[in-house]
C-alpha cells in the first residue's frame, strides 16, 4: 500500500443522482494522462467538503477532449470500486485548490480526521446528537439497538420512502437474538460495547451515522427494501445508487412489532419529530409513501401536510388510491396498496407508471 497512489477529485457541489455524479467525475480535468498512467492510478476518490462521497475504479478508456470548452482536459471511464481500501464516508484534512490531484494512499490516510464531526451542517449535527442519546426505557425499544434516522446516503439522495418504524430484524434474527458480528446491518451498541443507558461519544455516533449511510452496501433487509426499489428505480431513484433513502416516522425499532405495540404514543414521542426535521431541513425533493397505513400515520403525525390530489386508479388487476401533495417544501406521492404484499409484475409496472405521471 505504501507505493499505491490514488486520484482525488474535489467537487464544489453535490449531485442528485449517481448517474449525474459519475458523469461529472468522469471528466473533464486538468491533469496529464501520463501522470495517471505512470502512477498506475486505479482508485478514484471523490471528495466534497473534504468528505469522501464516492470511490470508483478507473475504467478501460481514457483520453483528452479535443474540442470545445473542455479542450485539453482529461476524461476517463469509471467502474464500481472493488479494491480493499474504500474511503467513502471518511473525512480528510486535504486542502488543495486543484480539483484533480494524485497522492500516495498512505499519505492520504495520515490526513484522516478522526473523531471530528462529519459536517458542520445543522441537520447532520442534529442527527449526530440524536444518535448519542441512551435508549428510551420501558417502551419496547430493542435493547442494544441504535436509532435509525435514515437508511442510505442522506448526503446525496434527493428522494425518500417512508414507513412507520425500523424492523426488529435490523438488529435481531427471527429468534429475537442479536445479529452476530458477521451479519450485523448497522453499528449497534453491541459493537460499541455500550449499555442501553450510556450516552455515545461523538466518534461512536459518527460510526453509527456512517453505517446508516452505507446500509445498502452491506447487509440490507432486501426482502423488504427490494420491493420498493423495483417500483421507483425505473424513475431514477434507487437505494443502491445513493439517490434514494428510507425514513421512518420514528427511528426506534421495537419488539413487539408496531402492530402489536401498546406503547406507540410513547415511541412516537421519543422520536422527537426527528423525521419531520429531516424532511423540513434536508435536501429531499420527493417523498414516496408506501401503503395506506403509513399514509394515515403520516397525515396524523406531520402537522403541515397538504394533500392536494386524491385519485382512484386501476392497476393491472386491482384498484389503488394515489395521493399527492407537499410536506413543507417536499413533494409526496402516496399509494394505498402495500408494495410488499405480493403485487404482480404487471401491477408493479402500472404503479411505477402512475407515480411517474405525477412526478
Amino acid at each position: 500500500m505504501s507505493k499505491s497512489k490514488v486520484m482525488i477529485i474535489k467537487l464544489n457541489k453535490k449531485f442528485s443522482t449517481e448517474k449525474a455524479l459519475r458523469q461529472r467525475v468522469s471528466g473533464a480535468w486538468k491533469i496529464k494522462i501520463d501522470t495517471i498512467i505512470n502512477n498506475k492510478i486505479s482508485h478514484i476518490v471523490v471528495m466534497y467538503h473534504q468528505v469522501v462521497i464516492a470511490d470508483y475504479c478507473l475504467g478501460a478508456r481514457i483520453g483528452y477532449h479535443l474540442t470545445g470548452l473542455d479542450k485539453g482536459r482529461v476524461w476517463f471511464d469509471l467502474e464500481p470500486y472493488e479494491g480493499k481500501t474504500p474511503l467513502k464516508g471518511k473525512k480528510f484534512n486535504y486542502k488543495t485548490a486543484n480539483p484533480a490531484t494524485t497522492k500516495s494512499l498512505i499519505d492520504l490516510l495520515d490526513l484522516e480526521v478522526k473523531g471530528a464531526p462529519i459536517s458542520t451542517t445543522s441537520l447532520q449535527t442534529k442527527i449526530i446528537n440524536f444518535i448519542r442519546q441512551p435508549i428510551p426505557d420501558n417502551i419496547g425499544v430493542i435493547s442494544q439497538s441504535v436509532p435509525v434516522l435514515f437508511f442510505g446516503n442522506i448526503e446525496t439522495a434527493r428522494s425518500a420512502t417512508i414507513s412507520l418504524n425500523p424492523s426488529d430484524l435490523e438488529f435481531r434474527d427471527n429468534k429475537q437474538q442479536l445479529l452476530t458480528a458477521n451479519k450485523k446491518r448497522l453499528v449497534d451498541r453491541d459493537i460499541l460495547h455500550k449499555k442501553d443507558t450510556d450516552y455515545l461519544s461523538l466518534e461512536e455516533a459518527e460510526k453509527v451515522y456512517n453505517s446508516c449511510i452505507n446500509y445498502f452496501n452491506k447487509f440490507p433487509y432486501k426482502q423488504w427494501f427490494n420491493q420498493l426499489d423495483r417500483i421507483v428505480s425505473p424513475l431514477g431513484f434507487s437505494y443502491f445508487a445513493d439517490s434514494l433513502i428510507h425514513l421512518d416516522i420514528t427511528p426506534w425499532a421495537t419488539y413487539p412489532k408496531w402492530a402489536n405495540l401498546e406503547t406507540k404514543q410513547e415511541v412516537l414521542k421519543a422520536g422527537q419529530n426527528i423525521s419531520d426535521y429531516i424532511i423540513q431541513n434536508g435536501q429531499l425533493e420527493y417523498l414516496f409513501i408506501n401503503g395506506n397505513s403509513a399514509f394515515e400515520h403520516v397525515k396524523s403525525y406531520y402537522n403541515d401536510i397538504d394533500v392536494q390530489t386524491i385519485e382512484i386508479i386501476w392497476l393491472d388487476s386491482r384498484k389503488c388510491t394515489v395521493y399527492t401533495g407537499k410536506i413543507g417544501n417536499c413533494r409526496f406521492i402516496a399509494w394505498s396498496l402495500y408494495v410488499q404484499a405480493a403485487l404482480t409484475i404487471n401491477d408493479r409496472n402500472a404503479l411505477t407508471m402512475a407515480i411517474n405521471e405525477r412526478l
